[in-house]
């Protein structure tokens, strides 16, 4: 039952894993109140992502399209790594939602892999599409090097 869950947590599991817009919609404020306003702060416990970022891991176009209009919580495009979990899971469509809000393309985030690279993310998870809207659309560098020396081509080895 969602109504005995925290409002914090309740707010990030209707956004992620079992998506509920409506209800996600109701708690938004209340959630908002236990992190004093700092949406940014409001990220899940053991894995980190904030809402924005797990609805556009699980491919939740529409609370996607909410979050990233709504006044309370449209500052999360800037806040973590969503376009990073969007190309992890190959979410295409919700790439470009996100880069038409302003997503940064090439920003990653502690959360995302330890700060790899987006468009490495999506190489070692085997998503070619994912790679293909970087590079065509976000003219993401096919040549860039990771953290830890690994180019592309390694990346796309490990998956």
């Amino acid at each position: 039952e969602f109504s005995e869950l925290h409002p914090t947590i309740r707010f990030l599991v209707c956004c992620g894993p079992l998506p509920q817009m409506e209800i996600a919609q109701q708690c938004v404020s209340d959630a908002m109140r236990f992190c004093d306003g700092k949406i940014g702060e409001l990220r899940a416990a053991s894995v980190g992502f904030t809402a924005l970022e797990w609805a556009a891991k699980k491919g939740n176009m529409d609370i996607v399209k909410w979050l990233c209009t709504d006044e309370r919580t449209k500052s999360l495009i800037h806040i973590g790594c969503p376009i990073g979990w969007a190309g992890y899971t190959g979410q295409i469509e919700i790439m470009r939602l996100l880069v038409s809000h302003g997503a940064d393309p090439g920003k990653t985030d502690p959360v995302l892999w330890s700060e790899t690279p987006p468009l490495m993310v999506a190489a070692q998870n085997g998503q070619l599409d994912a790679l293909k809207f970087y590079v065509d659309e976000c003219k993401q560098d096919v040549g860039m090097i990771d953290q830890h020396g690994k180019n592309i081509l390694k990346h796309i080895e490990s998956s």
